[in-house]
């Protein structure tokens, strides 16, 4: 597959995706409204060095936009990633500062988060239309043109159903065996010591299910809203 060779070209490293540097900077340098002010002068939240490894583990069965035999207008798509000698692993560094002289939240804490996954299932199916008269009338030399199959697509109206374009028919998300995610923390420089301890909180919440359970309820609302009218 390709994913080897251009995860290479990119990071140095197989199946590896780096992009160094700084990501989001979100920097308010000035808190407006006496209410905030008396927490808080200025805050600034960053997003960094984000890694992900474990990139070239695709396994079968891999469907993309494969038709269903029953429903010409379902695209069935599955992907498979991860293994048990070399997970998925996604690491990014955060950094949060909270200044002011007499702020009584003042903070700087820089952190590294790393969430590791033995494998990922991705199930999803798409329901797809096209409009029949410009499929027909379609040119050749367009042929590689992505922009003009995205022009085929009818625009979705809520409420219509025979005139729905492209929409999310079905999603879900099985990660390990057992649903297992394993998070880690670990303090760069942290000036509240609180956090020194984090991921041994993470653990006891882990260990309670307590992630899994967040797990499930995200990859349920992102599905509600892949389905809704949102998209």
């Amino acid at each position: 597959m390709l994913i080897g060779p251009l995860t290479k070209s990119q990071s140095g490293e197989k199946g590896a995706l780096k992009l160094n540097g700084t990501l989001v900077d979100i920097n308010k340098k000035e808190v407006t409204g006496d209410y905030r002010k008396a927490f808080a002068h200025n805050w600034r939240m960053t997003l960094s060095d984000l890694s992900i490894t474990g990139l070239d583990t695709f396994r079968s069965p891999i469907k993309v936009l494969d038709p269903r035999t029953s429903t010409a207008h379902l695209l069935e798509n599955q992907l498979n990633l991860g293994m048990a000698n070399k997970p998925l692993d996604a690491s990014i560094r955060f950094a949060m500062e909270v200044g002011g002289a007499s702020s009584p939240i003042a903070t700087n804490n820089v952190m590294d988060l790393r969430v590791s996954m033995p494998s990922v299932e991705i199930f999803a199916v798409i329901f797809a239309t096209v409009r029949e008269s410009r499929f027909t009338k379609f040119p050749l030399k367009d042929i590689l043109n992505f922009s003009c199959w995205l022009s085929m697509i009818p625009v979705s109206t809520i409420g219509v159903d025979y005139n729905v374009g492209l929409a999310m028919h079905y999603l879900d998300v099985v990660l390990g065996n057992n649903g297992g995610i394993l998070a880690k923390t670990s303090c760069v420089s942290c000036s509240n010591s609180w956090l020194e301890d984090l991921d041994s909180m993470v653990e006891f919440l882990d260990g309670n299910q307590f992630i899994s359970g967040l797990k499930s309820r995200a990859l349920s609302i992102a599905s509600d809203l892949l389905k809704g009218d949102w998209v």
